[in-house]
């Protein structure tokens, strides 16, 4: 029996040759989405893409074992009520050959078919945990009595401040979370050379062009633009006949400062101008035939943006750009010593892996990003292998796309038809940025909120809200609202808990009456698990219910 889309599913489902962002809330049939236009491309009777040019993404084996049996499991179906059609067969019989896998068996795929254009032995193995662990560890030693031993005093001077008077697990910490992060760039030395660009940074106009000001800049600027975005709403609500007319000044009041933080062009601008954002209290006016919802939405989500920005504003602020620059002179000596100690424990564990000939999952995404992209002297060309994969594949469908980071963002877009010929975009991404869990992996979930800033403004894209949960009752969705709305915000989880991301209920599901469910109230219980008791002791508090 056909199945009842919504018409943003629907949408989904067919809207090609564009990039598409489809924000999907918990419980909305992403996945099935994401199996029927897979289903609907490879069995169009009349422009069908076999199964083997799309690249499916999951995030888990798992997902990708679960993904191939959905997609084979209806083609079977269909295959019952046409079993004398040849394509339907030719499908199913492809469906194990397809790319439908984790990035990182996307690209081990890569690099075994191309092995020869790189220093790699083709009998390499990919090493276990365990074995990294051993290698990291005595690399990290030989690295460290190394500097003992040389008389350098930049490297006392970061001893003495970060590490321990009994052992270096501190500065060794630190040197390993360096490492794990500039790895999840396409170009690690590079952006370690950044940051030590940043730390030896003596003017203001040095301090802008390094990349972490970059990346700061592009982050608080993106806030705004999203801020913005809603307080046109906002405004909108309150020119409404039974709108809260009283607050428009205030709101434009508000939209005039946004405006005047994305006319700056860099970090040390935009600070200079947020220092002398003010914000005017709210009209204390009743005004007649105001809808009371209306006003309360208007009030908290001005109260939230201010106390958000505040925040924001005062750890950026605190400091003017000339006294970060006397910070970083001041300090900027143990602070290049920790890049290059982490540098150098990058390259010395490259190297040991090699002399083995194992490599990790972060280097097969590494060696396969190299293939795609030729970098050179901060320019980025793609190679002709990229721009083969590009032409082949008709569709690069990506789930989970929240915990993506920037070396996978780099290597998908390389293979991604539309850097070619933007009017045929075929990049599909699939998340919710409010299930983004995985940033101590070094996920990136503003990749996501990037597009769903830029995507409507942009040609050729486009933002797909599923907004409906059919998993769930109204009373559990009202009551995940109300926890979420007040705990959830951009500097906790990214993104601002509105009304365009709340949980909205797509099925009426039948009133149980049994003693289970007398009444469909929903019960939280907190239970604190710090809390040291007795176990014979029944009547030690430990939890709470409401």
């Amino acid at each position: 029996m056909a199945r009842n889309w919504t018409a943003q599913q629907k949408r989904a489902i067919e809207l090609h040759n564009k990039n598409i962002l489809v924000s999907a809330a918990a419980g909305s049939g992403k996945t099935a989405v994401l199996v029927e236009r897979i289903i609907r491309m490879i069995t169009d009777p009349d422009n069908h893409v076999d199964i083997e040019r799309l690249v499916v993404v999951t995030f888990t084996n798992a997902a990708a074992a679960q993904m191939r049996e959905r997609i084979g499991a209806a083609l079977e179906s269909m295959i019952e009520e046409n079993p004398s059609d040849r394509n339907l067969q030719r499908q199913l019989a492809m469906i194990h050959m397809a790319q439908i896998t984790t990035i990182d068996s996307f690209c081990l795929n890569i690099l075994r078919n191309n092995y020869m254009n790189l220093d790699i032995d083709p009998g390499f193995r990919i090493a276990d945990q365990g074995e990294l662990e051993l290698i990291k560890a005595d690399v990290m030693g030989e690295l460290l009595e190394k500097y003992y031993a040389g008389g350098n005093e930049d490297f006392y001077a970061l001893i003495n401040s970060y590490s321990g008077k009994k052992s270096d697990k501190a500065i060794e910490d630190l040197i390993n979370k360096i490492y794990n992060y500039a790895r999840s760039y396409p170009w690690p030395h590079e952006w370690l050379q950044s940051c030590i660009d940043t730390g030896s940074a003596s003017t203001v106009d040095e301090f802008n062009e390094s990349l972490p000001a970059q990346y700061l800049f592009d982050y608080v600027t993106k806030y705004i633009q999203g801020s913005r975005e809603k307080f046109r709403r906002l405004l909108d609500i309150c020119k409404d006949v039974a709108g809260p007319d009283m607050y428009i000044d205030n709101i434009l009041s508000d939209l005039e400062g946004m405006d005047m933080l994305l006319n700056t062009e860099n970090i040390s601008q935009w600070m200079e101008t947020a220092a002398r954002i003010q914000f005017t209290d709210l009209s204390r006016k009743r005004g007649s035939g105001v809808d009371p919802d209306m006003k309360e939405l208007v009030r908290n989500s001005r109260t939230k943006y201010r106390d958000s920005f505040r925040k924001i504003r005062d750890r950026l602020c605190s400091m003017s750009v000339e006294e970060y620059l006397r910070e970083l002179s001041a300090n900027g000596a143990p602070l290049r010593m920790l890049i290059t100690l982490a540098s150098e424990y990058m390259d010395a564990v490259d190297a040991a892996k090699k002399e083995k000939n194992i490599i990790d999952f972060n280097d097969i995404e590494h060696m396969a990003c190299s293939l795609l992209v030729k970098h050179e002297k901060g320019t980025d060309e793609y190679t002709q292998l990229a721009d083969d994969l590009a032409s082949y594949y008709g569709e690069i469908l990506i789930d989970e796309y929240q915990d993506s980071n920037m070396l996978q963002e780099m290597i998908l877009t390389a293979v991604s038809r539309g850097r070619l010929d933007s009017s045929r975009n075929n990049l599909f991404m699939v998340g919710d940025v409010k299930q983004s869990i995985y940033k101590f992996r070094l996920a990136r979930p503003e990749l996501f909120l990037d597009k769903y800033v830029k995507y409507p403004d942009a040609d050729g894209c486009e933002v797909i809200e599923l907004r409906n949960n059919f998993r769930s009752r109204s009373q559990v969705l009202y009551s995940v609202n109300s926890v979420f709305e007040k705990i959830m915000h951009r500097e906790c989880g990214g993104i601002e808990y509105t009304e365009d991301v709340r949980l909205n209920p797509g099925l009426e599901f039948a009133q149980r009456t049994d003693s289970g469910m007398m009444d469909n109230r929903t019960s939280i219980r907190l239970a604190d698990l710090n809390i040291q008791y007795d176990e014979d002791d029944v009547n030690t508090p430990r939890e709470c219910e409401g």
